[in-house]
């Protein structure tokens, strides 16, 4: 699939939700406290939103380098003593044993 799929409902959607912003652009420049607020939060939302991705850009970048320079151990669960899980023990269920 080359071309991605896009329905008339996000296209209207979002053209929507853009005129709705670019109103309060431009009535934020006049003066309008509430379009100012709008564009405030928008902004907010938007360095927000680039912050979270550079930390997680950042986080993953070091657990590649984590990885590379220390793989991992071959028995990773703290419960398993040469390759076999303990027994279980589970309690007998009065209820569930009559039937």
């Amino acid at each position: 699939m080359l071309i991605p799929r896009f329905t008339i409902r996000w296209s209207l959607a979002l053209t929507t939700v853009m005129a709705v912003f670019f109103i309060a652009l431009r009535n934020a420049r006049a003066g309008e406290t509430w379009a100012l607020a709008i564009v405030a939060f928008s902004a907010l939302a938007l360095v927000v939103f680039l912050i979270y991705g550079l930390g997680f850009l950042c986080s993953y970048f070091a657990s590649r380098f984590v990885n590379d320079f220390f793989p991992k151990q071959e028995n990773q669960n703290p419960f398993v003593v040469e390759g076999q899980f303990p027994p279980q023990v589970v309690p007998k269920n009065p209820v569930r044993d009559q039937e």
